[in-house]
């Protein structure tokens, strides 16, 4: 539970210790993705970056396209922020794993712990907000959004496949997520209600409506408005960093369903029980095995 919970570092998504540099939280996956080698791990990183690219592309373009006046309205809803936020996040992501990969060493020139340089600071606060965005725009747009109208095939990659993205990389990447870290999505969520406020009564616009989203609706249901707006603040992204932290965490963190294709990974396997103290002894020391190059520990559930 205490390691669920974190420090004052982690909440300012730093790495610092031993146990977990950033280099390891970066450059190896979770125990459910274990069975990756090296070089897999990073090409699921750039497939994944790659086709939210496409998405993203397309999504730009297909706005544009309706109408070159009303394009920049493109940033105002909090889909697009979701889609914007995951597509750097996958994108940063890879390049830090990369890096991680090449230059694996995780103490300073005078033996102290490596220090997580501020752009991978910036690509775990990313990962917070991917996960937690993307899973609040999937549900948010099916149960207050979509009116039953036809639904577009852009509109399943936005707010479906956004999650399920995010999700396959929440369930792979090594990175740690922690509790105290719950002020990000906190900042994020009370930004866009403060935007989506000043947007209104500043007279904009959104597809020839006076609001962003109908429940959203400041100018003429102030009330509704705030109610909606208390409850996604308080209650919903709450909820959804919650269940990333006390769900999805954890069954990647303890899964050892997969046999490890690194001989880095075999060192972290659990010495069998029923193995007698005895024969123990005369067990050779995983810790004496080599440290294969390229490789990263996995960082400790």
């Amino acid at each position: 539970m205490t390691s669920l919970l974190g420090n004052t570092a982690t909440a300012r998504f730093e790495l610092p210790s031993t146990d977990s540099p950033w280099q390891v939280a970066f450059g190896a996956p979770s125990k459910l993705g274990r069975c990756l080698s090296p070089r897999t791990f990073l090409a699921f990183r750039v497939l994944l970056a790659l086709f939210w690219t496409g998405i993203t592309i397309w999504s730009m373009v297909d706005h544009k396209a309706n109408d070159l006046e009303t394009a920049p309205e493109f940033y105002i809803y909090l889909t697009n922020w979701s889609l914007l936020i995951e597509w750097f996040y996958l994108v940063s992501a890879t390049f830090v794993t990369r890096m991680a990969l090449r230059n694996p060493k995780r103490t300073a020139l005078d033996g102290a712990p490596s220090k997580t340089p501020l752009f991978a600071r910036i690509t775990y606060a990313a990962q917070v907000e991917t996960y937690v965005l993307s899973f609040f725009v999937f549900v948010l747009y099916w149960a207050l959004v979509y009116d039953g109208g036809t639904i577009h095939a852009l509109s399943v990659f936005t707010h479906g496949v956004n999650f399920l993205v995010a999700l396959a990389d929440c369930l792979v990447a090594g990175i740690p997520m922690r509790l105290v870290q719950f002020w990000l999505p906190f900042v994020i969520s009370s930004t866009y209600v403060i935007f989506s406020v000043v947007y209104d009564l500043a007279g904009g616009t959104a597809d020839g409506d006076s609001y962003i989203y109908s429940v959203l609706d400041w100018s003429e249901d102030p009330g509704t408005a705030a109610t909606y707006a208390v409850l996604v603040i308080l209650v919903a992204f709450p909820v959804v960093f919650a269940a990333c932290v006390f769900g999805v965490y954890p069954l990647r963190a303890r899964c050892d369903c997969c046999p490890p294709a690194h001989p880095e990974h075999r060192r972290h396997c659990p010495t069998p029980l029923a193995l007698p103290p005895a024969r123990r002894e005369l067990t050779p020391k995983l810790e004496a095995e080599p440290v294969a190059p390229g490789y990263a520990q996995p960082v400790a559930p």
